[in-house]
């Protein structure tokens, strides 16, 4: 029954003297059994009505939906599934009896997947470049439906799909020259769009706010919410090179140069976020660039974040002054510890800067750190959150443990040290084990 019909009936039931004068006609109504038990609803309950309508809009959305769901499971199926005897890149596909999936089944399928024409994809003119992006979208459907065959140097009698990379025994399938040629093309094409990109962002950070920590996009001003340590600028040093951005890199080491006295940093920092950004980031422009005067401000900064080290545990605090040699932990931290994060995610500037400078102050200073923190692990080699720093033998504070916030760049620092010394500190390795 149409709405404009619900609406008429409503107002003959209300008005019978019209109903009466003959301006409106119920005969048909009166003769249909769903009309009447509608009105009957209207009648007593109009919000039973809207219920029921909710409802019955409810379940034709929610049938239309599953309708289009079996529709695209069974048109994957059929994309993906291949004739047994299919040669996939060099190697045959196995039966379908297989028990398992894949996840590396989207390389090795990468030429054996269908091309999508352009009349599949509705109302999108698709050019040579997407053929990369097609691909995907094929070899998505490969990895839910796709058996995994075997690959030399993978025993498929294990359920782990990464088993193959544990030995390293595993050869990467290989792609024709012509594939290389296409990916390399796409992968310019979208390399010069980045740089597009970067280069807006930039030119914005230079004309608005150059020299503060960062840009408001809003109200176009800078802002220093980082205690004016041109954290922006800095951080964004090596991308510049890579970029090839030589011209907004140079106009920014002198900047740095004329510019940029940590003397005059009156608001406490970060450690963790001071050393990241900042050291880290005069390292990287340093080790692109060659440029010494980011060495120097490195070895300046660094040496100022040491008065956080000055601890009875010698593990740092949180926060440091540059210029007053003190340093503190937050209030809302329990105990006014120190954070997991913030004491493990030194160790790779720190040994860098102790390279590049000679000066072997600042590995000493974090080796301490992790030494003490080697023999505080856990059994299970998860490490709660919360540390206190104020005592001479340090210790956890509560229980919590997180891979997530406070403990996050804790473990992938820890990883990445064992990497960076040839896997031969297995003191790292082994404070990651379950890995």
């Amino acid at each position: 029954m149409h709405l404009l019909d619900f609406y008429a009936t409503m107002n003959i039931q209300q008005q019978p003297k019209l109903r009466q004068r003959g301006r409106y006609s119920t005969s048909s109504y009166h003769t249909d059994l769903s009309g009447s038990f509608i009105r009957c609803v209207v009648k007593h309950n109009r919000t039973v009505l809207v219920l029921m309508v909710t409802m019955f809009i409810m379940f034709i959305t929610s049938l239309f939906l599953y309708v289009l769901t079996i529709d695209e499971t069974n048109s994957s199926l059929s994309l993906s599934l291949p004739n047994k005897k299919d040669e996939v890149v060099g190697d045959s596909t196995s039966s379908h009896e297989g028990s398992g999936f894949s996840l590396l089944d989207i390389d090795h399928r990468l030429k054996a997947a269908p091309a999508i024409q352009k009349e599949e994809v509705v109302g999108e003119s698709i050019s040579v470049h997407d053929k990369s992006r097609l691909r995907l979208l094929n070899n998505d459907h490969h990895l839910r439906a796709v058996p995994a065959h075997n690959v030399k140097g993978c025993s498929r009698a294990t359920n782990d799909p990464f088993e193959r990379y544990k030995n390293g025994t595993f050869t990467a399938a290989s792609i024709s020259v012509a594939d290389q040629i296409e990916n390399d093309n796409i992968a310019r094409e979208r390399r010069d769009t980045v740089r597009v990109a970067m280069k807006h962002a930039w030119s914005n950070y230079e004309k608005y706010s150059y020299g503060y920590d960062e840009l408001q996009p809003m109200s176009g001003k800078g802002s220093n919410n980082w205690a004016g340590l041109a954290a922006t600028m800095i951080d964004s040093l090596d991308t510049l090179w890579l970029m090839d951005m030589k011209d907004e890199f140079k106009r920014a080491r002198e900047w740095i140069e004329i510019n940029l006295d940590f003397s005059k940093v009156q608001k406490d920092v970060s450690v963790f976020e001071t050393n990241i950004r900042v050291v880290g980031g005069l390292l990287a422009a340093y080790d692109a660039s060659g440029e010494s005067i980011f060495l120097e401000k490195a070895k300046d900064l660094a040496t100022r974040l040491l008065y956080a080290f000055q601890s009875p545990s010698k593990l740092p605090y949180g926060f440091v002054n540059l210029n007053k040699k003190q340093a503190s932990n937050p209030s809302w931290i329990p105990k006014k510890g120190s954070i997991l994060a913030d004491l493990g995610s030194i160790i790779l500037e720190f040994r860098q800067l102790s390279r590049r400078s000679g000066d072997t102050k600042f590995k000493e200073a974090v080796d301490h750190v992790h030494e003490i923190l080697y023999n505080l692990m856990p059994p299970d080699g998860l490490y709660p959150v919360f540390v206190q720093v104020s005592s001479k033998n340090p210790y956890f504070i509560q229980s919590m443990k997180s891979f997530g916030a406070f403990g996050d760049s804790f473990y992938e620092y820890m990883l990445k040290t064992w990497l960076l010394s040839r896997k031969e500190d297995q003191m790292y390795r082994t404070m990651v084990r379950f890995y």
